[in-house]
Protein backbone atom coordinates (compact mmCIF):
# COMPACT_ATOMS: atom_id res chain seq x y z
CA UNK A 1 0.00 0.00 0.00
CA UNK A 2 2.84 2.37 0.88
CA UNK A 3 4.58 1.71 -2.43
CA UNK A 4 1.39 2.51 -4.30
CA UNK A 5 1.03 5.82 -2.42
CA UNK A 6 4.63 6.75 -3.24
CA UNK A 7 4.09 5.83 -6.87
CA UNK A 8 0.89 7.88 -7.02
CA UNK A 9 2.63 10.88 -5.43
CA UNK A 10 5.45 10.65 -7.98
CA UNK A 11 2.99 10.48 -10.88
CA UNK A 12 1.06 13.47 -9.56
CA UNK A 13 4.26 15.49 -9.09
CA UNK A 14 5.43 14.55 -12.56
CA UNK A 15 2.06 15.58 -14.01
CA UNK A 16 2.18 18.88 -12.13
CA UNK A 17 5.73 19.54 -13.34
CA UNK A 18 4.77 18.74 -16.94
CA UNK A 19 1.73 21.03 -16.85
CA UNK A 20 3.75 23.91 -15.36
CA UNK A 21 6.48 23.44 -17.97
CA UNK A 22 3.91 23.36 -20.78
CA UNK A 23 2.20 26.50 -19.46
CA UNK A 24 5.56 28.33 -19.30
CA UNK A 25 6.33 27.29 -22.88
CA UNK A 26 3.00 28.68 -24.07
CA UNK A 27 3.54 31.92 -22.15
CA UNK A 28 7.02 32.31 -23.63
CA UNK A 29 5.69 31.70 -27.14
CA UNK A 30 2.97 34.29 -26.58
CA UNK A 31 5.61 36.93 -25.78
CA UNK A 32 7.21 36.58 -29.20
CA UNK A 33 5.83 38.63 -32.08
CA UNK A 34 4.20 36.55 -34.78
CA UNK A 35 5.84 36.18 -38.19
CA UNK A 36 3.19 38.57 -39.49
CA UNK A 37 4.60 41.30 -37.26
CA UNK A 38 7.24 42.20 -39.82
CA UNK A 39 4.61 42.44 -42.54
CA UNK A 40 2.43 44.56 -40.28
CA UNK A 41 5.26 46.98 -39.54
CA UNK A 42 5.95 47.25 -43.27
CA UNK A 43 2.31 48.06 -43.92
CA UNK A 44 2.30 50.66 -41.16
CA UNK A 45 5.41 52.24 -42.68
CA UNK A 46 3.73 52.45 -46.09
CA UNK A 47 0.63 53.98 -44.51
CA UNK A 48 2.70 56.56 -42.60
CA UNK A 49 4.59 57.50 -45.78
CA UNK A 50 1.40 57.94 -47.80
CA UNK A 51 -0.16 59.97 -44.98
CA UNK A 52 2.92 62.21 -44.88
CA UNK A 53 2.72 62.75 -48.64
CA UNK A 54 -0.96 63.68 -48.35
CA UNK A 55 -0.28 66.08 -45.48
CA UNK A 56 2.65 67.63 -47.36
CA UNK A 57 0.34 68.48 -50.26
CA UNK A 58 -2.18 70.01 -47.86
CA UNK A 59 0.53 72.07 -46.14
CA UNK A 60 1.80 73.33 -49.50
CA UNK A 61 -1.76 74.42 -50.34
CA UNK A 62 -2.07 76.16 -47.00
CA UNK A 63 -4.85 73.89 -45.72
CA UNK A 64 -2.80 72.56 -42.79
CA UNK A 65 -0.09 74.06 -40.57
CA UNK A 66 3.54 72.99 -40.97
CA UNK A 67 3.45 71.44 -37.51
CA UNK A 68 1.17 68.70 -38.88
CA UNK A 69 3.80 67.89 -41.51
CA UNK A 70 6.44 67.69 -38.78
CA UNK A 71 4.22 65.26 -36.86
CA UNK A 72 3.68 63.15 -39.98
CA UNK A 73 7.41 63.03 -40.72
CA UNK A 74 8.08 61.99 -37.11
CA UNK A 75 5.50 59.22 -37.53
CA UNK A 76 7.30 58.03 -40.69
CA UNK A 77 10.64 57.98 -38.88
CA UNK A 78 9.10 56.04 -36.00
CA UNK A 79 7.47 53.55 -38.37
CA UNK A 80 10.79 53.14 -40.22
CA UNK A 81 12.57 52.43 -36.93
CA UNK A 82 9.86 49.95 -35.95
CA UNK A 83 10.24 48.17 -39.30
CA UNK A 84 13.99 47.89 -38.72
CA UNK A 85 13.38 46.44 -35.26
CA UNK A 86 10.76 44.05 -36.63
CA UNK A 87 13.32 42.69 -39.07
CA UNK A 88 16.41 42.63 -36.84
CA UNK A 89 15.28 42.29 -33.23
CA UNK A 90 11.83 40.68 -33.43
CA UNK A 91 12.21 38.84 -36.72
CA UNK A 92 12.77 35.17 -37.28
CA UNK A 93 16.44 35.65 -38.19
CA UNK A 94 18.92 34.34 -35.64
CA UNK A 95 21.87 36.19 -34.16
CA UNK A 96 24.18 34.18 -36.40
CA UNK A 97 22.40 35.61 -39.46
CA UNK A 98 23.00 39.21 -38.37
CA UNK A 99 25.83 41.33 -39.64
CA UNK A 100 27.57 44.03 -37.56
CA UNK A 101 25.83 46.60 -39.78
CA UNK A 102 22.45 45.06 -38.91
CA UNK A 103 23.30 45.22 -35.21
CA UNK A 104 24.31 48.87 -35.47
CA UNK A 105 21.16 49.71 -37.43
CA UNK A 106 19.06 47.88 -34.84
CA UNK A 107 20.56 49.72 -31.87
CA UNK A 108 20.37 53.09 -33.66
CA UNK A 109 16.69 52.53 -34.47
CA UNK A 110 15.93 51.56 -30.86
CA UNK A 111 17.88 54.54 -29.54
CA UNK A 112 16.09 56.92 -31.91
CA UNK A 113 12.71 55.63 -30.70
CA UNK A 114 13.77 56.16 -27.06
CA UNK A 115 15.04 59.68 -27.77
CA UNK A 116 11.86 60.65 -29.61
CA UNK A 117 9.62 59.33 -26.84
CA UNK A 118 11.78 60.98 -24.15
CA UNK A 119 11.21 64.36 -25.82
CA UNK A 120 7.48 63.66 -25.96
CA UNK A 121 7.44 62.65 -22.28
CA UNK A 122 9.30 65.86 -21.35
CA UNK A 123 6.66 67.90 -23.18
CA UNK A 124 3.90 65.95 -21.48
CA UNK A 125 5.56 66.38 -18.08
CA UNK A 126 5.50 70.15 -18.56
CA UNK A 127 1.78 69.97 -19.32
CA UNK A 128 1.26 67.76 -16.27
CA UNK A 129 3.13 70.21 -14.05
CA UNK A 130 0.94 73.05 -15.32
CA UNK A 131 -2.19 71.05 -14.56
CA UNK A 132 -3.22 70.85 -18.22
CA UNK A 133 -2.73 67.09 -18.48
CA UNK A 134 -4.01 64.37 -16.16
CA UNK A 135 -1.72 61.84 -14.52
CA UNK A 136 -3.36 58.98 -16.40
CA UNK A 137 -2.67 60.64 -19.76
CA UNK A 138 0.92 61.22 -18.72
CA UNK A 139 1.37 57.67 -17.47
CA UNK A 140 0.58 56.22 -20.91
CA UNK A 141 3.40 58.29 -22.44
CA UNK A 142 5.74 57.23 -19.63
CA UNK A 143 4.77 53.57 -20.08
CA UNK A 144 5.59 53.83 -23.78
CA UNK A 145 9.00 55.30 -22.91
CA UNK A 146 9.63 52.43 -20.50
CA UNK A 147 8.68 49.93 -23.20
CA UNK A 148 11.00 51.57 -25.71
CA UNK A 149 13.81 51.57 -23.14
CA UNK A 150 13.36 47.82 -22.62
CA UNK A 151 13.50 47.37 -26.39
CA UNK A 152 16.74 49.36 -26.48
CA UNK A 153 18.15 47.15 -23.73
CA UNK A 154 17.20 44.06 -25.74
CA UNK A 155 18.84 45.52 -28.85
CA UNK A 156 22.06 46.20 -26.93
CA UNK A 157 21.97 42.67 -25.48
CA UNK A 158 21.54 41.16 -28.92
CA UNK A 159 24.33 43.30 -30.38
CA UNK A 160 26.63 42.32 -27.51
CA UNK A 161 25.80 38.66 -28.10
CA UNK A 162 26.68 39.07 -31.76
CA UNK A 163 30.03 40.62 -30.80
CA UNK A 164 30.76 37.81 -28.35
CA UNK A 165 29.95 35.16 -30.94
CA UNK A 166 32.22 36.84 -33.48
CA UNK A 167 35.05 37.05 -30.93
CA UNK A 168 34.65 33.37 -30.05
CA UNK A 169 34.71 32.43 -33.73
CA UNK A 170 37.90 34.42 -34.34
Amino acid sequence: MRKRANWLAKVLLLGLFASLWYRNQIAAAADLPSPGYSALSGTLLERAESNAARIKALVENGALPKSRLDQAEAAVADARDEAILARTLYGTATVQDMTPADAQLMTEAAQHRVDTQAKFVAQRRALLDQGILSKSEFSSAQDELDSRQRTLDLAHTRANLLDQLRQMAA
